[in-house]
């Protein structure tokens, strides 16, 4: 008779996730894993395989959990600037403290999964797909104003979800990004 799971899955993957933020994907070790999650290491491997694979677990859910989140402060129409000023609203209160996995983990891009690394990609060009809709729909944009902002807003949220884990930063760094999106919102009257 099999026995009965003495932990939720969505738990473990909420506590792997806590550790993977803090100590980044390299620094976190089997070790950190288990007892983190309060699972022994046989059974971490039965439910989620090597660390590479609870990484990927996590990372899909992290993908998923902000997609829901924030995907549709970018799709809300109309498509406008109105729209990134809204997702940048959320990142300011929503990373304030851990920061973003997507980026913390392109921060230490040499020792991540390559297949970890391709969905990332996937999810940021997606998101850089989102800001290039948004600023093509202001008349004051052309394609190639549209694609260099959009490019430059995902470097600014790469920037800002990686460098708000400082404390010090996260309000200078906060006022910047704002100046900025005022700018380019003057720019598309």
């Amino acid at each position: 008779m099999a026995r009965t799971k003495a932990y939720e899955r969505q738990t473990v993957i909420q506590q792997a996730f806590a550790i993977f933020i803090a100590r980044g994907y390299q620094s976190t070790s089997l070790s950190d894993l288990t007892s983190a999650t309060g699972l022994n290491k046989k059974s971490l491997y039965n439910e989620f395989g090597n660390k590479e694979s609870l990484f990927m677990v996590v990372l899909e859910d992290f993908i998923a959990n902000e997609r829901a989140q924030s995907g549709p402060l970018l799709r809300e129409k109309p498509l406008g600037i109105d729209n990134i000023q809204a997702f940048f609203g959320y990142l300011f209160t929503h990373f304030s403290d851990s920061g973003c996995l997507l980026t913390l983990s392109l921060n230490e891009s040499e020792s991540i999964p390559s297949i970890s690394l391709a969905l990332i990609d996937k999810t940021l060009l997606a998101v850089e797909k989102a800001f290039y809709l948004n600023l093509l729909a202001e008349p004051a944009f052309d394609d190639a104003q549209a694609q260099v902002l959009a490019r430059n807003f995902l470097a600014l949220m790469q920037g800002y979800t990686s460098l708000c884990r400082s404390e010090m930063l996260r309000e200078h760094n906060r006022q910047h990004v704002n100046q900025f999106l005022d700018l380019v919102k003057a720019m598309a009257k």
